[in-house]
């Protein structure tokens, strides 16, 4: 069809059904467009949360293995310490022990290592050992795993500490309070 001029014209014609579900279509696209880059950005906070969920599990683990070894900690170092839970059957699922933003694999041998497992645990040997009269002493503050690497989420490293909570610390404030005491 044209109008005369040579042109074509455009011709609308629905009902007054479809042109709302057409109109509502249209708009949800536009939406979609201008919320996208936020759609973008919660993908990284959502890995930050299940991080964090997944040290809390690892730190009822923790509280498990205490209750069946008369209150005392693993007494290994770093990732060697998370390895004493996974191996006791405390928390046997290898998934647990990997950051959603770390891009490793869940450990295959039976073993935890550090290629997969993306916590430190705390060092606790020697004159680091935590025993269940220092760590009731000290539990606000007293960390037990962490992430290994500050590359997961960018600015800040989540942190379990002995009474089940988890913070997220920026690189300063744990390399200050605890770098020493976590670690392989």
């Amino acid at each position: 069809m044209s109008d005369g001029d040579g042109l074509p014209r455009l011709v609308l014609t629905c009902s007054r059904g479809t042109c709302v579900v057409a109109l509502a279509l249209a708009l949800a696209g536009l939406a979609w467009l201008v919320l996208s880059p936020e759609v973008c950005f919660v993908t990284p906070h959502s890995n930050r949360a299940l991080c964090a969920s997944r040290l809390k599990q690892i730190g009822l683990a923790i509280g498990l293995y205490r209750q069946v070894n008369a209150e005392a900690l693993p007494d290994r170092d770093g990732t060697e310490f998370l390895s004493r839970l996974y191996e006791s059957g405390q928390l046997p699922d290898a998934n647990v022990y990997l950051c959603p933003s770390g891009g490793q694999s869940a450990a295959a041998s039976g073993r935890l290592d550090a290629g997969c497992c993306s916590y430190v645990g705390r060092r606790n040997t020697g004159a680091l050992r935590l025993t269940p009269a220092r760590l009731a002493a000290i539990v606000a503050r007293t960390a037990l795993a962490a992430d290994r690497s500050l590359a997961h989420h960018g600015d800040v490293r989540n942190v379990l500490f002995a009474d089940g909570h988890v913070e997220g610390l920026d690189e300063a404030e744990y390399s200050t309070l605890y770098a020493s005491v976590l670690g392989d």
